[in-house]
């Protein structure tokens, strides 16, 4: 009988403990971080990955010989060109201020 009444009071004690507890304990609140940065991580990968493009700017670069299979690469080959129009643009001013 007395290890009954010590259940029962071991129970009870228990049910106060948790009855006072309010609000998430570190470890879930680190879990919950953890989670929210890891989909974080996910969605800016996934982002960064590949320039979002319509179609037609898509069919445009390809054409151009550009290579837009990530950001930094399309950027990159976009400057590169640039620059190669430039130059020959001062390449067309040089002969025709030659021809004059």
């Amino acid at each position: 009988m007395t290890d009954d009444r010590e259940q029962i009071t071991e129970k009870s004690k228990r049910k106060m403990i948790f009855r006072g507890k309010k609000g998430a304990s570190f470890i879930e609140l680190l879990l919950a971080l953890g989670i929210v940065i890891f989909l974080y991580y996910l969605a800016t990968k996934l982002y960064i990955k590949k320039p979002s493009l319509d179609k037609n700017t898509q069919k445009a670069l390809t054409e151009q010989g550009v290579d837009i299979s990530s950001g930094k690469s399309t950027l990159e080959n976009i400057t590169d060109k640039i620059s190669e129009i430039n130059k020959k643009q001062l390449e067309r001013a040089k002969k025709l201020e030659e021809l004059q």
